[in-house]
């Protein structure tokens, strides 16, 4: 039993040291992959340079692909840890899709599409916040970008191929920002089932995403207004800190020293 439980403990440690390490990597490629995949959708390329995105997109995959499969393998637990990253075995199955369509229209296509950028993006936030963390005014700052970026990502897949307003990428992002910030002008708005849909959710989740970051932003500038702690009571403090210590070392407790003095003889 102690052999596994040892052998259990050093394949844990070896994650953690690989996950730790390829982290900054990961993340850096996942942000590369966002725009990669957005290109040949938003704007005008030659044959030449769709291959080579198409080669560089199917080289970052492979990545993701070999981190799974390390991770997986050092892994005590490995169906266990898939079930766990089930978000990474989507983005390294997601490409093997991509021939599905249904209909003269591809509507399959363009969906597996939004889903594969909106993977691709939750894939970036996810390693952002290994890094920064999910707390304070990066955290918020961190959400509310996934927040808006996975929404006009979605809407405009949704709506591209329809007869509204929402026909690339930038008035994609532009209603994003407006409806998640309760501004909505209203010049630009989903025609379709899909993109409405992604409007209610945006509004649903975007009321308290903006409503958390300034609250942050909010204790974040009250913070950084209080008066700074005076250097000598700190040292006082640490001084009374190391006589305690002593006392303690020496065998005076607290009892002993809450006695009166002795009565002389």
């Amino acid at each position: 039993m102690s052999t596994v439980t040892a052998e259990h403990e050093r394949r844990l440690e070896a994650l953690d040291r690989f996950e730790r390490a390829t982290q900054l990597p990961l993340l850096v490629l996942a942000l590369l992959a966002i725009p990669l995949f957005l290109s040949p959708f938003v704007l005008d390329m030659s044959a030449g340079q769709e291959r080579v995105i198409f080669a560089l997109d199917w080289l970052i995959w492979g990545v993701f692909a070999a981190d799974l499969l390390i991770r997986t393998r050092l892994a005590p637990h490995k169906l266990t840890y898939l079930r766990r990253h089930w978000f990474d075995v989507l983005i390294v199955v997601l490409p093997f899709l991509r021939p599905l369509r249904v209909g003269p229209s591809g509507r399959a296509l363009r969906v597996l599409g939004a889903v594969r950028a909106l993977a691709h993006v939750v894939r970036a936030a996810h390693a952002m916040s290994a890094i920064l963390g999910r707390r304070g005014v990066q955290g918020s700052l961190l959400l509310a970008g996934l927040v808006v970026t996975a929404s006009a990502i979605a809407v405009y897949f949704a709506e591209r191929s329809g007869s509204g307003e929402i026909d690339s990428l930038d008035t994609a992002f532009w209603w994003a920002i407006a409806t998640a910030t309760t501004v909505g002008y209203g010049d630009a708005v989903p025609v379709t089932a899909l993109g409405r849909g992604v409007g209610v959710v945006l509004m649903i989740v975007g009321i308290g995403t903006f409503a958390a970051l300034t609250a942050n932003v909010a204790a974040f500038l009250f913070e950084s207004q209080k008066p700074a702690t005076d250097p000598a009571s700190d040292e006082v403090l640490a001084e009374l800190r190391r006589l305690h210590a002593r006392l303690d070392a020496a065998g005076v407790t607290q009892d002993n020293s809450e006695v009166g003095p002795a009565t002389s003889p």
